[in-house]
């Protein structure tokens, strides 16, 4: 190292540091290969003013939601997917309550042959049928 001047020096230890960045950086937050992430548009049931996003990536999807009224007093919203050629949506543990600003999010939704993701309110702790208003949907083009 005492005959390699100390920029040159500096300036391999940038690059590897840079190049370490960046494998971390992929094996950390990387994408599961899934190519593309496209962003769906879906609407509130309700007539409200806000906005329901389905944020897709390969097959998974993360639901990301704005104006969502509060759920009924005692209930909570839970995410259904409603499968190609299945007359009943099928439910998901995505059990959540909006902030108060009426924003939500859940993650990690299988898209695989699904046409619409719903969310309706259920109980405390979900149902296996639904029995609740449908309060958003969002339709999944294929």
């Amino acid at each position: 190292l005492a005959l390699v001047p100390r920029r040159p020096a500096f300036a391999i230890a940038a690059v590897a540091l840079v190049l370490v960045s960046v494998g971390l950086g992929a094996l950390i937050g990387g994408t599961d290969g899934g190519g593309d992430v496209r962003t769906l548009a879906g609407a509130l049931e309700s007539g409200r003013d806000g906005e329901v996003r389905l944020v897709v990536s390969g097959d998974r999807g993360d639901l990301e939601v704005e104006g969502l009224p509060p759920a009924p007093p005692g209930r909570v919203y839970q995410v259904w997917l409603k499968h190609k050629g299945v007359e009943a949506p099928q439910p998901t543990e995505a059990l959540f309550v909006p902030a108060a600003d009426g924003t939500a999010s859940t993650g990690g939704l299988r898209l695989d042959d699904v046409e619409a993701v719903l969310v309706t309110d259920e109980p405390r702790g979900g149902s296996r049928t639904p029995t609740g208003t449908v309060a958003l949907s969002v339709p999944v083009a294929s």
